[in-house]
C-alpha cells in the first residue's frame, strides 16, 4: 500500500482562495440575472405653505389698556407742570384793590401793625401763613376800604354812593400829623354843609389808629348828591395830604 503524498501549505491557501472566489462570481451573476434594484434615499416630501393676507394685530380695547389723560393748559397743550396739584394762592388785585409794595425791612408783623390789623388777619387776606417772610417788591393785598394814594388814612364807613342823613357818622384809620384827620359835608357845587374834626388812636408815629366822628349838616326838603372829604391839612402850607373824596346821596329828614 501506496503513502499518502502531502500537500505544501501555500498550494492549499491558494486552493480556498480561488474556490472563494468563484462563489463569489456565482452569487453576482446570480444578481444580475434577477435584476438588483437600487435603493434610493428617502427624501421628506415638503410641507406645503398655505399664502394668504396676513393677519393683522387687533388694537388693545380700552378696557385692557389704560388711557392716562393730562389736563389741558391755558395754551391747549397738555405738560407734567399741568397735571401737578398747585398750593392754593390768593386771586390777584382787582381794579381798585388797596395794595402796598413790599419795602426793604417790611415784615408781615410790621405792616399789620403798621395799619391797625391783625397779623392773622393780613395774612389771610393774602393767603399766607402768619409767620411768612416777605420779600422786597411783593405785592400785598390790604383790608377793604377807601385809601388814600399814600396809605395814610383809610375810610371804612360810609361806603361810595351811601344813602345817608344828618348827621353821617364816619368811621376808618388814620397815621397822619398829629392824628388830625378833617372830614367835609360838600354839596354837589362844592359847598361845604358841614365839617368834623377828628383824632386817631394811633399807638405810636407813623402807625394807623382808629378815627370816628359825626358830621352834622342842614337837611334838605329832598334828596340831593354830596361829597365826603377826608384828609389832614400840610402843617407846613395847609394843603390837604392823603385827600379821599366819596360820592353820598343825602336823605331828607323823616
Amino acid at each position: 500500500m501506496r503513502g499518502a503524498q502531502s500537500v505544501p501549505v501555500h498550494q492549499v491557501g491558494t486552493r480556498v482562495l480561488t474556490a472563494l472566489r468563484l462563489v463569489a462570481l456565482a452569487l453576482a451573476a446570480a444578481l444580475l440575472s434577477q435584476g438588483c434594484t437600487a435603493v434610493e434615499p428617502t427624501v421628506p416630501s415638503p410641507v406645503p405653505v398655505q399664502v394668504g393676507t396676513p393677519s393683522v394685530q387687533a388694537e388693545p380695547s380700552p378696557s385692557t389698556s389704560p388711557v392716562i389723560e393730562a389736563s389741558p393748559t391755558a395754551t391747549g397743550t397738555s405738560t407734567p407742570e399741568a397735571a401737578a396739584t398747585m398750593s392754593p394762592s390768593p386771586s390777584p388785585p382787582v381794579a381798585d384793590q388797596p395794595t402796598y409794595l413790599v419795602q426793604a425791612g417790611d415784615t408781615l408783623f410790621g405792616l399789620a401793625r403798621r395799619f391797625a390789623l391783625p397779623p392773622a388777619d393780613l395774612a389771610r387776606i393774602n393767603g399766607l401763613p402768619p409767620d411768612a417772610h416777605l420779600r422786597v417788591g411783593q405785592t400785598l393785598r390790604l383790608p377793604d376800604g377807601v385809601w388814600s394814594d399814600a396809605l395814610g388814612i383809610r375810610l371804612i364807613s360810609p361806603e361810595p354812593g351811601s344813602a345817608v342823613r344828618a348827621p353821617v357818622a364816619v368811621e376808618g384809620t388814620a397815621a397822619t400829623f398829629e392824628s388830625t384827620v378833617l372830614v367835609e359835608v360838600l354839596a354837589a357845587d362844592g359847598a361845604e354843609l358841614g365839617q368834623g374834626i377828628a383824632t386817631a388812636q394811633s399807638p405810636d408815629v407813623g402807625q394807623h389808629g382808629l378815627f370816628q366822628v359825626a358830621v352834622a349838616f342842614p337837611p334838605s326838603p329832598s334828596e340831593r348828591n354830596a361829597t365826603l372829604r377826608v384828609y389832614w391839612p400840610s402843617p407846613r402850607d395847609g394843603l390837604p395830604r392823603d385827600e379821599i373824596r366819596v360820592p353820598l346821596t343825602l336823605l331828607p329828614e323823616r
